[in-house]
């Protein structure tokens, strides 16, 4: 079987398709599998292209993780709106139907294309045609009704279009894959049929379990609380992940401010994004606040090794219910205890699981007294973390996903 992945984002871009994606090929490579990834030049998320990647040519190939990787041209500005973000995207589809070369292995026999980045999944459905190949369509988030509830777009011919375009692919595309049951029932109700449609949760890398726990291991935690003048009495809550407006960070920082009493606490926030300028002007003067730039996939282990906390913070829409964010999966392979501020599909999941502690979202409050009632109780907060890390390792390994995928796949090709 040969794979096509088309994403925008790709290893090493620190992002959620990024690392569901390159997680999964790396998986399938494994099995055998020819996976070949079409993706653009790395820039997220300062929309910089990477200093390796520099006066390099507008198309180049590498090699990553054994995975084939063909990166193409997309146009970038430091400009941060909807119009340069669709910009970005129709300019990388663009390429991808100008630079059709053949990777070795031949044509592919399915094309994977991920939401939300709408346009290059049409590119994704036009190269399907041209190779008979089958177009697998991957929901990872609700749109365009998410990027209303954010504020991103408004009512409109665009919105029209994309409504337009979302359903068109929903209908050409042979299987769909989506990432919760919820996501999939809000497909049914529109009228797609079950029967295409898949849910292959997102998950963590097998790797993560073992970075983190070399990184404590080998002094590169001390290292890097050295680094940030850190003192070793301090408990780190760390947010990691994108600052943008589903996350509403602003409710960690109220929480921030409530523990101001508590010298021994240190909010730390790791990440890059559009919110983050004013999570920065708001926070200013707070002694328990730390804003880090977002750091290379490498140095995620570290990180989850310094923190005592994990928060994973969601903003209060509806569009946001429907989903499990991929920062819990990745937190609690970590193996430490995490607070959710989230409701929906997270908090089901949570309150089935009992493998974290889960409080309203944008409750700052009840973040405060979350935070609170680990620190107080570190007996409490490793058995949490611990119990969190089983229950990914033995739920949400990429491994187990990336099979379950791969049986989807061949159902879809008929293929045994």
């Amino acid at each position: 079987m040969r794979i096509w992945v088309i994403s925008q984002a790709f290893k090493p871009e620190p992002c959620t398709p990024s690392v569901r994606l390159a997680s999964l090929a790396k998986q399938w490579q494994k099995s055998d599998i020819d996976v070949s990834v079409l993706t653009a030049m790395p820039s997220y998320p300062n929309n910089h292209l990477y200093e390796p990647y520099q006066n390099k040519s507008s198309f180049m190939t590498e090699e990553i993780d054994g995975v084939h990787v063909y990166r193409h041209w997309l146009h970038l500005s430091p400009e941060k709106t909807t119009k340069s973000r669709l910009i970005r995207q129709a300019t990388f589809a663009l390429s991808l139907l100008k630079n059709i070369i053949l990777p070795s292995g031949g044509s592919p026999d399915v094309i994977i294309a991920s939401s939300p980045s709408f346009i290059p999944t049409i590119s994704a459905w036009v190269l399907s045609l041209r190779f008979g190949a089958k177009f697998i369509f991957e929901v990872r988030e609700l749109w365009p009704s998410s990027f209303i509830e954010l504020g991103l777009l408004k009512d409109g011919k665009i919105l029209d279009f994309l409504i337009k375009v979302e359903m068109f692919l929903y209908k050409r595309a042979d299987a769909i894959i989506t990432v919760t049951d919820k996501l999939a029932e809000s497909l049914v109700s529109r009228g797609i049929p079950r029967r295409k449609i898949h849910v292959i949760s997102n998950g963590a890398d097998d790797d993560e379990i073992i970075k983190t726990e070399q990184a404590l291991k080998d002094g590169s935690v001390e290292r890097l609380r050295t680094e940030l003048q850190i003192s070793p009495m301090t408990k780190v809550v760390m947010y990691m992940g994108e600052h943008e407006n589903a996350q509403a960070l602003g409710q960690v920082i109220d929480a921030a401010k409530m523990l101001l009493s508590r010298s021994d606490i240190l909010f730390l926030l790791v990440g890059d994004g559009s919110d983050k300028q004013r999570l920065k002007s708001i926070s200013r003067g707070l002694p328990n606040m730390q804003f880090i730039h977002t750091q290379d996939l490498q140095r995620n282990s570290t990180f989850y090794g310094l923190a005592d906390i994990c928060l994973i913070p969601l903003k209060d829409i509806e569009g946001l219910k429907s989903i499990i964010p991929p920062k819990l999966f990745e937190s609690m392979s970590s193996g430490k205890p995490c607070i959710a501020s989230a409701a929906g599909e997270t908090a089901e999941a949570i309150n089935k699981s009992r493998t974290a502690l889960i409080v309203p979202p944008e409750n700052s409050e009840k973040i405060a007294y979350a935070i609170l009632k680990l620190i107080d109780n570190p007996d409490k907060a490793k058995l949490l973390g611990l119990k969190g890390q089983k229950w990914v390792s033995d739920n949400f390994l990429y491994s187990k996903l990336a099979n379950d995928y791969l049986n989807v796949l061949k159902n879809t090709l008929g293929i045994s």
